[in-house]
């Protein structure tokens, strides 16, 4: 921007010459933008030569984001709107979900599982232990879709599912497994000591045992208008919240739950964090999805309830 400095004493002599040399001006030589005419004991008065530029908005619509300098390097020059490119965000998507085998049950069929997530809070999925409960298979796999295909958004979570417990039930819509045992009567406790044989039960307390997940999340229905939530006391705040919003039965464990149980194996032995979620069994899978597809996320993303320790959830052989 070109100036003209001016300096005038202050006084009416001073002012006086200011209003001379404006007029003259109009019928004198140009004076050079950056003349300066001085006196002393003055005070400085800029005027400010004003040119024509070409009209500009003051923000663009879209700015280019350009990388970080690095420290004493020259800040890059921002092109005409002409030479700028449209950004291209672009978040590979992951691959499909697929399931793999893991270990085999009484009935030597595949107990069916998947993995998704980094992150270091790990949580174990089980779809329902009794054979008879597609709805609950199926809400399960939704679930394992949705964490999956979301798993670069979400971040900070590690999950292993385990289809069904029951793949032997489930082929042939019985509660038991092929050797005629509720799989989740198959735990060690107190009141019944040492169990019997049944693979499922053996291979779930492998893994806890072996892998120690920080949560697990037991999916099932439930023979009632009303869903229920169940935990051990260190998630007491969590699902109480949770049951409440659903207007679901709430359950504490070990005192609510029968000896034998997955639920009452790890609250009575403080092995992990534990929750049961328990849909009206007379409820489709979709609609369930639908309505509960939040409140199942926070029970397995919260990981701020309760103290949690990194670990690894593998698959045992």
């Amino acid at each position: 921007m070109n100036r003209l400095r001016l300096q005038f004493p202050e006084s009416l002599h001073g002012w006086l010459s200011l209003a001379s040399i404006c007029l003259l001006q109009t019928g004198c030589a140009t004076l050079h933008p950056t003349t300066e005419v001085t006196t002393t004991r003055s005070m400085l008065t800029e005027i400010a030569a004003t040119e024509a530029v070409p009209a500009q908005p003051v923000f663009d619509a879209l700015q280019e984001i350009t990388e970080n300098t690095p420290n004493g390097g020259e800040t890059p020059t921002a092109g005409t709107t002409a030479d700028r490119q449209p950004l291209n965000f672009t978040m590979q998507s992951p691959n499909a979900l697929q399931w793999k085998n893991c270990a085999l049950s009484a009935g030597g069929r595949s107990l069916q599982y998947c993995t998704t997530g980094d992150g270091t809070f790990r949580t174990l999925i089980i779809g329902s232990t009794l054979g008879n409960d597609p709805a609950a298979v199926e809400l399960t796999e939704k679930l394992a879709t949705h964490l999956h295909d979301n798993s670069l958004i979400y971040g900070g979570f590690q999950v292993l599912v385990i289809r069904t417990l029951n793949p032997d039930g489930a082929a042939e819509n019985r509660p038991v497994n092929a050797f005629g045992q509720i799989i989740n009567r198959q735990f060690p406790s107190e009141s019944n000591g040492p169990v019997a044989n049944c693979p499922e039960a053996q291979l779930l307390m492998r893994l806890i045992q072996n892998e120690r997940p920080d949560r697990i999340l037991h999916i099932r229905t439930i023979q009632s208008p009303v869903g229920a939530l169940g935990s051990d006391s260190g998630l007491a705040p969590l699902v109480a919240g949770t049951a409440q919003s659903l207007s679901f039965t709430r359950f504490l464990y070990p005192q609510d739950i029968a000896a034998g149980t997955l639920e009452y194996f790890c609250a009575s032995r403080q092995q992990c964090q534990v929750i049961t979620f328990a849909f009206p069994e007379t409820m489709d899978s979709t609609v369930a999805w639908n309505r509960y597809q939040n409140c199942l996320l926070n029970l397995v993303l919260d990981s701020n309830a309760g103290e949690t320790s990194p670990k690894s959830v593998v698959p045992s052989p």
